[in-house]
């Protein structure tokens, strides 16, 4: 089960991981075979969080739907699991803000990924080098 908000190029990226290729079936008659298609698995559930926002954009409302599977059946799984009542990013979202502010590169607007000495790779470059 994945919760998310309704950035556009989720539905897309999340097929990529976890579809199933679908291969259509060949038409009689002449023309070039049709790609094969993504599908969902069986079984998967995505809930999407929609936020309304007013001119200024600032949030005005909170519209939840399902994006794969049945809103029914991810309102149940979220009961049994017991992270809440509704789909909600809430936890995800507090978790990035933890993990920002305990990992400078993690952080919005941030120098720390321009610094050569922290970068993990440099290191190891440096050891492999001959002598």
């Amino acid at each position: 089960m994945l919760l998310v908000d309704d950035h556009r190029p989720y539905p897309a990226a999340i097929l990529r991981v976890f579809g199933r290729v679908l291969h259509r079936r060949r038409r009689h008659g002449r023309g070039r075979p049709k790609h094969p298609a993504l599908k969902p698995p069986p079984g998967l559930l995505v809930g999407v969080v929609h936020k309304l926002r007013d001119a200024k954009g600032r949030v005005r409302g909170v519209r939840t739907g399902a994006r794969f599977g049945r809103l029914k059946d991810i309102r149940r799984r979220i009961h049994e699991l017991g992270i809440g009542r509704a789909i909600s990013t809430s936890h995800l979202e507090r978790l990035n803000g933890t993990l920002r502010g305990h990992q400078a590169r993690l952080a919005r607007r941030t120098q720390a990924m321009i610094s050569s000495t922290t970068l993990p790779w440099t290191s190891v470059r440096r050891k492999s080098r001959p002598a």
